[in-house]
């Protein structure tokens, strides 16, 4: 499986839904982690 993001999530292209109103809690520096399903 392919690592997912913060900035992948950020440069989807959601066409009509393009706000996702998402923050980044971690920082600049948690811009580039994984993305994970716990």
């Amino acid at each position: 499986m392919k690592k997912f993001t913060v900035l992948d999530l950020i440069d989807l292209d959601l066409e009509d839904h393009n706000a996702l109103h998402v923050r980044c809690i971690g920082g600049r520096k948690g811009l580039i982690r994984e993305i994970t399903v716990p």
